[in-house]
């Protein structure tokens, strides 16, 4: 009677059909398929090299998760959405994880492995460590290569530049070291956060930092001005422990150690949303290649599974230990965490992937898993030849 409601929804109505989260675990794998394992423990290096054929699925019908033919844990079904079908193609991106063994494991650091992150080729892995040391490892020579000593305090992130020439390295001093690969020191040092540094994600020339702060920067590598941040994000009322920014540089998503998700938009620079997404601390946050979801692990256990359009929990899974890292290719995704286990979901059915080599007891004394990398190679560990055929490597960083 001639009044307006002011808002008639709180957020986004989800989409009536779902998206696609890629490909079904149930295809056939090729039985002839091998692989192996790389392992330690605290900064030792983990890798798990399933070999497979570089390969596509076909358009086929898939489900999502929260449907009912998915759930093999105590799996949250999607909140306030319909399960459809959808049909489509996609690359694998990680082949098949059958028939995984122990590869190799090298002893790195002297305390604990924070972070790490692969060249392109996966020949060279960087791990930063509670030991203040920046080490550049050669995965093809199974050797380390070079020990940097970056700064007094605790290292805690990493990023590589697309060109490999520069790395960029998280402190516990509040500061972001710029060290160059190729004159071997450091060429900047980033300053502007008033807490310990916690997280990177660098996407072109645009790196993100998240600090105890609870603040998040975004620093310009290529304007001139680096030293000074381009932008800063404030809406965290706690410390921020992960972030990640999808691969066009316009969405930044950030978790905290009050278990709160913030979406911001980088090309206006302010925020989206804000999701109580977690009853604890948010240790990762992984944004899919598409842009379209985002996964999540926590101190409460549990992983979960957001659209990014509408802000939505679409799927969820209690995993019983405390979660500290998480990878994501899209299809699947692991996750690592307490008792030193790499555990992996297929993100189409929402079921756990379980066979002989899976889950992955990468640290038999139950270390604590504090990180993961993922790439794939398309050469040999042992002899170095070069084929065809695409091999999913891991490597997983300890606590001690």
């Amino acid at each position: 009677f001639g009044q307006t409601a002011r808002k008639l929804f709180s957020r986004a109505h989800p989409q009536r059909l779902a998206r696609p989260l890629w490909r079904n675990s149930s295809e056939p794998l090729d039985a002839g398929d091998s692989g192996s394992v790389l392992g330690g423990t605290i900064s030792f290096l983990k890798m798990l090299e399933p070999g497979a054929p570089i390969d596509s699925v076909p358009g086929r019908t898939q489900e999502m998760p929260g449907s009912s033919s998915s759930s093999s844990l105590q799996s949250t079904p999607s909140k306030g959405r319909e399960d459809h079908s959808v049909t489509y193609t996609r690359t694998i991106k990680w082949p098949s994880t059958h028939d995984m063994q122990q590869k190799v494991s090298a002893k790195v650091h002297r305390d604990s492995v924070n972070a790490m992150c692969l060249s392109s080729s996966g020949r060279t892995l960087y791990t930063v460590s509670q030991d203040t040391t920046l080490k550049i490892y050669s995965v093809a020579e199974q050797k380390q290569q070079r020990s940097i000593n970056i700064c007094g305090l605790a290292l805690s992130a990493c990023q590589l530049t697309a060109d490999e020439k520069m790395i960029a390295v998280g402190s516990w001093d509040n500061s972001v070291y710029l060290y160059s690969v190729v004159n071997g020191h450091v060429t900047e040092k980033l300053t502007g956060h008033d807490d310990a540094v916690s997280c990177l994600r660098l996407v072109g020339d645009m790196l993100a930092s998240g600090s105890w702060d609870s603040t998040v920067k975004l620093w310009s590598l290529s304007s001139g001005s680096g030293k000074v941040p381009v932008a800063d994000f404030v809406e965290s009322e706690t410390p921020i422990r992960a972030l990640d920014m999808d691969n066009t540089g316009r969405l930044l998503v950030s978790g905290s150690e009050d278990g709160s998700l913030v979406f911001s938009d980088l090309r206006t620079r302010h925020p989206i949303r804000t999701l109580q997404a977690h009853v604890d601390a948010i240790n990762g946050v992984r944004i899919t290649a598409d842009g379209l979801n985002v996964v999540t692990c926590s101190e409460d256990r549990h992983a979960k599974i957001f659209d990014v359009t509408g802000g939505i929990e679409t799927w969820s899974v209690d995993t019983g230990v405390a979660l500290k890292c998480v990878q994501t290719d899209g299809a699947y995704f692991m996750v690592g965490g307490e008792e030193g286990v790499v555990r992996m979901w297929d993100m189409v059915r929402g079921e756990e992937v379980t066979h002989d080599a899976m889950p992955i007891e990468a640290f038999p004394d139950e270390d604590t898993v504090t990180c993961l990398g993922v790439t794939a190679l398309t050469w040999d560990l042992d002899d170095q030849d070069e084929d065809r055929r695409l091999k999913t490597v891991v490597f997983a960083g300890s606590q001690q």
